[in-house]
C-alpha cells in the first residue's frame, strides 16, 4: 500500500510539471484554429520552426506523510553481559560507640573438693570447768511415769467435787470439777512429809512432750468470760487427784456445765522424789520447769 502511495505522488509531481508546456501548446493550438477560420482557406503552408522549451514550472507542494506502519514484533533478548570489574574497597568508617554490658551468665558449677589440708598443731589445754551439781545417789528410787487421759477418763456424776479457787472478790469459792484418781505406790507418808510430788501436763496436743507445771490456768479466748483450769492435789499415801474445772473471770459470769464438756486428751507426768534424794544442791531447781527436773534428776 505503501509502495502504491509513492507512484500517486510522484505521477502528480510530473503532471504539474509538464502543465505549463500543455497551457502553452494549447494557446497556440486555439490561436491557430482561429486565425484559419478567420482566414481564407488555402493551401497548408510548411511547418513552423519549432519553438523553445517553455520554462519549467515550479515544484509542487508536498504531499502529506502516509500512515504509520504496525509496530514490528520484540526482538529476542540479548544475552546477559558480563559482571563489570569490582570496585575498589571504600574507606573504613569510623568506630561506633561502646555498645551496654550485657547480662551476668549463669553461676557456674562448683568446682570439686580441694584436698584436706594438714593436720595443725594441738592447741593449748583450756581452763577446767566449774564444779557440776553433785548427782543423786544411785541407790534412790526416782519414779516418773507419763499417761494419756480421755474425756471418759474424767469422772463426774458419780462422785461430785467442787475444787476450791480463789474468786475475783477475794474471797474463795467451791467450782464443780471434773477429776481422775492417778494411784502410785511410790507416794509414802515419807515422800509426803519430806519428799517432792510434781505434776506436769502437755497443754498442746500438737506438742506432745512439752510439759508445763500445774497448776494451769488458761482464759478462754472465744468469750474472754471463763477460764479452764488444771490442778492436782495429794495428802493420801498412794494417790494423786487431778481437777479440771471453769473458773469466773468477774463475779457476774454464769459458767458453763463442765460436767457436759468433752475435754481434749492430754499427756500427763508425774515425777515422785524421796526426801532422801535431795539436797542443798537440788533444792535451788526451778521444779516448774520440766527440763530442769529432768536434767538434775536424770530423767528419761
Amino acid at each position: 500500500m505503501k509502495l502504491k502511495m509513492r507512484s500517486k505522488v510522484q505521477a502528480t509531481r510530473i503532471f504539474k510539471n509538464m502543465l505549463p508546456a500543455v497551457c502553452q501548446y494549447f494557446v497556440m493550438a486555439i490561436t491557430i484554429v482561429i486565425f484559419s477560420v478567420s482566414c481564407k482557406k488555402g493551401d497548408m503552408g510548411p511547418d513552423g520552426p519549432k519553438g523553445a522549451t517553455g520554462a519549467a514550472g515550479t515544484n509542487g507542494s508536498n504531499g502529506s506523510n502516509g500512515i504509520t506502519g504496525a509496530t514490528g514484533a520484540t526482538g529476542a533478548q540479548g544475552s546477559q553481559g558480563n559482571n563489570g570489574a569490582a570496585g575498589a574497597t571504600g574507606a573504613t568508617g569510623a568506630t561506633g560507640a561502646t555498645g551496654a554490658n550485657g547480662s551476668n551468665g549463669a553461676t557456674g558449677s562448683t568446682g570439686a573438693t580441694g584436698a584436706t589440708g594438714a593436720t595443725g598443731a594441738n592447741g593449748s589445754t583450756g581452763a577446767n570447768g566449774a564444779t557440776g551439781a553433785t548427782g543423786i545417789s544411785g541407790s534412790v528410787n526416782i519414779t516418773s511415769k507419763t499417761f494419756s487421759l480421755s474425756n471418759e477418763q474424767w469422772g463426774y456424776n458419780t462422785t461430785m467435787l467442787y475444787k476450791m479457787s480463789v474468786n475475783p472478790s477475794g474471797g474463795t469459792t467451791g467450782e464443780a470439777s471434773r477429776f481422775v484418781d492417778i494411784d502410785e505406790p511410790a507416794i509414802t507418808q515419807d515422800v509426803i512429809d519430806k519428799g517432792l510430788i510434781m505434776v506436769y501436763f502437755a497443754p498442746d496436743m500438737a506438742y506432745p512432750k512439752v510439759f508445763t507445771a500445774l497448776p494451769y490456768s488458761r482464759m478462754d479466748n472465744a468469750s474472754g468470760e471463763f477460764f479452764y483450769n488444771v490442778e492436782f492435789s495429794y495428802s493420801d499415801p498412794g494417790k494423786i487427784r487431778l481437777y479440771y474445772f471453769y473458773s469466773k473471770a468477774n463475779a457476774s459470769v454464769l459458767l458453763p456445765n463442765v460436767g457436759v464438756a468433752t475435754l481434749p486428751t492430754f499427756n500427763f507426768k508425774y515425777v515422785v522424789v524421796p526426801g532422801s534424794a535431795l539436797n542443798a544442791s537440788n533444792r535451788n531447781i526451778n521444779f516448774s520447769n520440766f527440763n530442769e527436773v529432768k536434767s538434775a534428776f536424770r530423767l528419761q
